[in-house]
């Protein structure tokens, strides 16, 4: 089993406040590179995921994710059609697996969407910041687009107290005081509104 160096992970909640946590591949998740390998799904207990690993690290294949939520882990590979897969040894722990079509599977359930690079994207500028999840920050959201569509999303936020700080003819850029640890969800909501209103959100910056 191959594992290239550079990886990430984001979070999401599910359910009832449930996390869940998502570690990938970025080169695979930027392009994916070989049509010809199929997707294998490997699910276990936690408390028997060191198992599977020893199970797994003989396959001939691509390692390019690993889910974890409630009690259990998935390992993601991407294989040739032809590999053999530990079937038997991997029921006798208590793990199953399943063959999915091409990098369906990890199109689909590992690969970030967009509200996922987003939250990845805060949590790596509060690191850098060496930030917490205590206290606040005003941060300064960055727009572009139509004048129109601007102005529109302008006029939705400012009733949210989001404060105009700059505007040119196709970008606007709000003022607002956030949470630490409420950014992504602030975020990710600005992400999704732009999306409905024609208009792009491009991040978030200090003041300064």
């Amino acid at each position: 089993m191959r594992r290239r160096p550079d990886w990430n992970h984001y979070t999401y909640i599910y359910g009832e406040d449930q996390t869940a946590r998502v570690e990938f591949d970025v080169e695979a998740a930027a392009l994916p590179t070989d049509p010809a390998l199929q997707g294998v799904r490997f699910v276990i207990d936690k408390v028997n995921e060191e198992a599977l690993i020893a199970l797994i690290e003989p396959i001939d294949g691509l390692y390019v994710g690993r889910l974890c939520y409630q009690d259990q882990c998935e390992h993601v590979l991407q294989v040739p059609a032809s590999a053999p897969l530990p079937e038997q040894a991997l029921e006798a722990i208590g793990g199953t697996l399943q063959r999915t079509s091409g990098w369906d599977y990890f199109n689909d359930r590992v690969c970030p969407q967009p509200a996922d690079w987003r939250r990845i994207e805060d949590r790596e500028a509060l690191e850098r910041l060496d930030l917490d999840g205590d206290g606040e920050l005003r941060v300064l959201h960055r727009f572009y687009g139509d004048a129109k569509d601007l102005d529109a999303i302008g006029g939705r936020l400012e009733t949210e107290g989001f404060e105009e700080v700059e505007r040119t003819e196709d970008r606007l850029t709000l003022a607002h005081l956030h949470p630490i640890g409420d950014i992504s969800r602030i975020t990710v909501g600005l992400l999704r509104l732009c999306e409905r209103g024609g208009v792009a959100y491009d991040g978030w910056v200090l003041p300064g």
